[in-house]
Order: C-alpha cells, then sequence, then structure tokens
C-alpha cells in the first residue's frame, strides 16, 4: 500500500512555524530594546516598533525570495 503525503499539515506546519518564529524573534528584539534603554521605559513603544522591524525584515525577505525566483 503506498501512502500519499498529507499536503494540508505540511501547509499548516510552515505557517504556525513562521508565526512561531515570528513572535520569538519580536520578542527578543523588544527584549533587547527595553534593556538598552533606548526607549526610555516606553515599552509599548518598543514593543510596537520591534513587531514593525521585524516586519520589515520579513517583507524585505520575501521580496529577495521572489526576485531570486
Amino acid at each position: 500500500m503506498k501512502f500519499e503525503e498529507n499536503k494540508l499539515v505540511e501547509k499548516i506546519g510552515v505557517k504556525v512555524g513562521f508565526v512561531m518564529s515570528y513572535s520569538i524573534f519580536s520578542a527578543v528584539l523588544s527584549g533587547i530594546f527595553v534593556l538598552s534603554n533606548k526607549f526610555k521605559g516606553e515599552i509599548l513603544y518598543s514593543i510596537d516598533s520591534s513587531l514593525l522591524i521585524t516586519l520589515l525584515i520579513t517583507v524585505g525577505g520575501v521580496i529577495i525570495k521572489r526576485y531570486l525566483q
């Protein structure tokens, strides 16, 4: 008997992995901002800026990936 791979589970796994890595990277970057006193105690501003920086890195990576294909 030959079993086919379940592509739906693989697609869901890729998306969940992306969201988890995005969250972890943003949390680490936000922690670095808070510990470096870059924003002088404005934690919400550092979280927003870390999410924006992570989003820009992600969009840049997607653009480069599509350009190279």
